[in-house]
């Protein structure tokens, strides 16, 4: 969400949210069901990253990143939800021996176990190259330019990149090193931690 509020250049409060469960009262009455993002503008309350990324570019009105044609939106729908059923959920899978990431708790939870990876990566190479098929030309994940798909699957294709897990993942890596240069992506990657 903070990749798509660079890129359209939205100011915005941020409000940190601990990860560990249960979570407060406060964002609970936000999100009865606990996730992480949510988003609040004016009297509209909205959780869900795909969700969120949707609203920010109709709101936007940002047709380059969410055509308003059908049949133009549907590469963009497909893949945002692909990478919340595939790639994000791959993606854990490296998380947790890479960077100590814990369900409920995340990122940093417990001590890294970098020797874990090469087995994490071998178990998610199948659906990383199934998921690599849907990718268009260009560098980007499809319409040869910057949508809500690439802003959906950044963070993860980052950790992934930062990992070593794409490695052998030709298409997947270009992807990932096409939209890790734009310039809204530099602050986003900074805060996570994870060395360029």
């Amino acid at each position: 969400m903070r990749f798509l509020l660079g890129v359209l250049g939205l100011a915005y409060e941020r409000r940190t949210v601990p990860f560990g469960l249960p979570r407060p009262d406060w964002h609970v009455a936000l999100n009865p069901l606990g996730g992480i993002p949510a988003l609040i503008d004016g009297e509209l309350a909205l959780a869900e990253s795909q969700a969120i990324l949707r609203y920010l570019a109709a709101r936007e009105q940002r047709a380059d990143l969410l055509p308003d044609s059908a049949r133009e939106r549907a590469p963009v729908d497909w893949l945002l939800d692909a990478v919340a059923t595939t790639l994000r959920p791959a993606g854990r899978e490296i998380d947790a021996p890479a960077y100590g990431w814990r369900p409920g708790r995340g990122i940093g939870a417990e001590p890294p176990q970098p020797g874990h990876v090469p087995a994490a990566t071998a178990s998610i190479a199948p659906r990383l190259e199934a998921f690599s098929r849907l990718l268009g030309d260009g560098g980007y994940a499809c319409l040869e330019r910057l949508t809500l798909a690439d802003c959906a699957a950044m963070p993860s294709l980052w950790r992934l990149l930062h990992a070593g897990a794409l490695r052998g993942q030709a298409r997947l890596q270009a992807w990932a090193e096409t939209v890790a240069v734009h310039p809204a992506w530099a602050p986003v990657a900074a805060e996570s931690g994870i060395p360029p």
